[in-house]
Parts: structure tokens; C-alpha cells; sequence
């Protein structure tokens, strides 16, 4: 049954397709209550997939949980001189002009995707590239933006959704200032 459970996770990921220890279980109890392996094993029935006999199988076929691989940006190396230098400007600005913390804010602006694949996979172990396959639209997503004064107030969250097709208004004869307007960013 093992041999069956390894030739199914090779195939599922020669295909690119994610495979989880949860998934690998379901599918050994499957194979377990199949009638052609009922009878050749029928003690089978009262076996207990467990984490520990996840654990062994990982083992024996040389398997482990992976995660897929990405290209990384790198860093610049002179990091920490740029930071402390930004820093010390702003605390310029700041004694400078007499701003209140009030008035000091920070800012960033966040992808947050329609579609998240799992990123882990159970593959066999040393291998360069993982890759997992996915349905085509982890790419679709939304912006949030956060952000919070030097005070500690945080402010309200907004969201931007992109909009790729910007309807046209159809009745022409009205005012611009009446007619519905779509932003596309």
C-alpha cells in the first residue's frame, strides 16, 4: 500500500499539484478500504493512520515537507547607514519645525491576493525546485493601506480595488458632475 500511496504523491506532484501530510493520510485510508487490498490484508482494517506512521512513511521514501521556492530580493548592504541617516532627518524636521508627534505618520500600502495557494508540499528531499500549480489567479488582488501617527493613534484601513474594465456612461446627455464615475488604478 505504501508503494501505491509513494507512485500517488510522485504523480500528484509531477502534475505541480500540492500535497499535505492531512491529504496523504485520506488517501492511505482510502487505499486501506479498497476491496482489492481488503483481501490480501485483512488486518489492515483496525490500523490506525497516526502521525507517527506519517512520520516513518516520510522516512522510508525519503520524503519531507517543502516549501516552494521563490527568488528573494536582496537587501542593499549599506542598510542600516541609510536607515540611521533617514532617522536622524526626520528627528531634524521634527526639533526643526516643531511638529507634534500628532502629526507624524507612517504608511504602507499592502497586497492582499484573492487566491492564496499553499506553499507547502510534501517532496522529496534535496530537490533544487519545488513548484506548485495553482489556479491562475493568485495574481488577483487588492491593496490595503495601513497606517498610525508617532502618537500610537492607528487610522482607519482603506482598500483599493483594481478595476480592469471602466464601464462606460451610458446616457451621454446628462451633466458630468450626474453621471457615475469609475476609478481604475
Amino acid at each position: 500500500m505504501e508503494d501505491d500511496l509513494f507512485a500517488w504523491i510522485s504523480e500528484k506532484r509531477a502534475n505541480g499539484n500540492s500535497v499535505t501530510r492531512k491529504l496523504i493520510t485520506n488517501k492511505a485510508i482510502s487505499l486501506s478500504k479498497s476491496p482489492e487490498f481488503l483481501a490480501n490484508n485483512p488486518g489492515i482494517a483496525g490500523f490506525k493512520f497516526s502521525t507517527q506512521w506519517l512520520d516513518g512513511f516520510l522516512r522510508r521514501y525519503d520524503l519531507s515537507n517543502r516549501r516552494r521556492t521563490t527568488v528573494a530580493q536582496q537587501l542593499p548592504s549599506d542598510l542600516i547607514e541609510k536607515q540611521n541617516i533617514f532617522l536622524s532627518y526626520v528627528m531634524y524636521l521634527r526639533i526643526h519645525n516643531k511638529y507634534q508627534l500628532k502629526y507624524i505618520g507612517n504608511m504602507d500600502e499592502t497586497p492582499i491576493w484573492f487566491d492564496m495557494p499553499n506553499n507547502t508540499t510534501i517532496n522529496q528531499k534535496g530537490a533544487k525546485t519545488v513548484s506548485i500549480r495553482t489556479t491562475g489567479y493568485e495574481r488577483s488582488s487588492f491593496t490595503v493601506i495601513l497606517a498610525c501617527m508617532a502618537d500610537g493613534t492607528k487610522l482607519p484601513a482603506v482598500c483599493i480595488f483594481k478595476l480592469k474594465n471602466i464601464p462606460k456612461c451610458m446616457d451621454l446627455k446628462k451633466p458630468f458632475w450626474q453621471s457615475t464615475f469609475y476609478v481604475s488604478i
